[in-house]
């Protein structure tokens, strides 16, 4: 009575898998992949299905394996395997395997013809796999389960189908790029790093694994989130990542010339349709002039500190100038030019010791030429900012001011550190 309440359990137990799943315990199958019923699968799964002998080619073709509503190559990987490749990683959800019949060769292989048929066969076949890894080995089955002596030169495999669950992987909402330095000089690198939060808040460091986009590739490259500056100019540098995409970020690619850190260069229609046009280093002097000056002295042979540091201070002058054209910004003109003067003199009295006065005269006024019209020239050149400095002389007009004397006191720098 045991026995029998004992076998109806197991009949009433694989009866109520079969329900769910299909052949899975027949004769020759070695295994699925994923598990039937697995749950948290990977999004870039594949289906494999292996026996335990060859598998005839001829019978397998792209609809011997389907997924639901997935679209995919079926592939006879090595002798014994099937194999379908999904073309897109699976969205979370459940899927369901279903593998059409398979002729297996078995005419070279040790095996009897297992294809148990019968349900009695297939509960026989069912009961051995639960003690058995490989059923054919089980004595009963040996006896129940098998159709032939092995003469047959091959079998024909059931249908399989059966379940599994993919877990959908965290989503991202958002990139973040940083840059270690926004502002870079030519021929130096700096580090980029790019993290993804997602939706289960947490964090990844993707650095390696993002899509750079670049305004400008001319002016930087990219190895390795290394990012060196080639050339100088402005760009904005995006991260992607599974197709989001990092804000924007803005970065300098600036030259330097003797220390001196030239200004990115502004656009001329935009520098020049307000009086006082772009100064982006905040340092009171248009950009467009302080990159004039530093060009043209900041690499002189004997004095290009000197040189450019003066004529920095004639510019920052002008500038007061345009801002405020009254008599009060006289001081900051004659400070810049007293400033020059001082320095010429110094030098003309050092280096023309027995020379003649005609001589002297003529080394002084080619030192004290940095404030010349050419670089009046740069600083009033519209109309509105030529107009404000003949406002400014008129508002000296008619004036008399006393002599100066000339020192480093009116120096903004004090240049003789220099030791030019």
């Amino acid at each position: 009575m045991k026995k029998l309440l004992l076998i109806t359990v197991l009949l009433a137990s694989y009866i109520s898998q079969i329900a769910a799943q299909e052949g899975l315990t027949q004769a020759h199958l070695i295994s699925v992949s994923p598990e039937a019923s697995s749950t948290g699968i990977s999004e870039n799964t594949v289906v494999e299905i292996v026996f335990d002998t060859a598998i005839i080619e001829d019978s397998v073709n792209q609809d011997t394996i389907a997924l639901t509503n997935v679209e995919g190559t079926t592939t006879l990987a090595e002798d014994k395997t099937l194999r379908f490749t999904p073309n897109e990683p699976l969205p979370g959800g459940d899927y369901t395997v279903n593998i059409n019949p398979v002729e297996l060769d078995i005419k070279d292989a040790d095996v009897t013809a297992y294809q148990p048929k019968t349900v009695f066969q297939k509960f026989i076949y069912w009961i051995c796999s639960l003690i058995y890894a490989n059923p054919t080995e089980c004595t009963l089955c040996k006896k129940v389960c098998a159709n032939s002596s092995g003469a047959e030169t091959y079998v024909k495999t059931e249908k399989i189908s059966y379940d599994f669950s993919v877990e959908s992987p965290p989503k991202v909402v958002s990139v973040a790029l940083e840059i270690a330095e926004h502002s870079i000089g030519e021929g130096n690198s700096t580090t980029l790093s790019v993290s993804a939060t997602l939706d289960n808040n947490t964090t990844l460091d993707v650095t390696n694994e993002v899509e750079w986009i670049l305004s400008n590739s001319d002016l930087v490259s990219i190895t390795n989130s290394i990012l060196q500056a080639n050339q100088e100019g402005t760009a904005t540098i995006e991260a992607k990542y599974k197709n989001v995409t990092s804000e924007a970020v803005n970065f300098v690619v600036y030259k330097e010339i003797n220390g001196y850190k030239l200004p990115p260069e502004p656009d001329e229609t935009l520098n020049n349709s307000t009086l006082l046009g772009i100064d982006s280093n905040d340092n009171g002097v248009r950009d467009d002039v302080e990159r004039y000056i530093i060009k043209k002295y900041a690499s002189d042979p004997k004095y290009p500190k000197t040189k450019t540091a003066i004529a920095l201070q004639y510019a920052w002058a002008s500038q007061k100038v345009l801002e405020h054209p009254t008599i009060e910004s006289k001081k900051y003109i004659d400070d810049a030019l007293d400033c020059e003067s001082y320095w010429a003199w110094k030098e003309m009295q050092k280096n023309t010791q027995g020379q003649s006065n005609f001589e002297r005269g003529l080394y002084y006024s080619n030192l004290a030429s940095l404030t010349d019209t050419e670089l009046r020239d740069h600083i009033y050149n519209t109309r509105e900012r030529i107009e404000r400095k003949f406002s400014f002389n008129a508002a000296l007009s008619g004036n008399i001011f006393e002599g100066r004397e000339e020192s480093i006191e009116n120096c903004q720098v004090d240049i003789n550190v220099f030791g030019e």
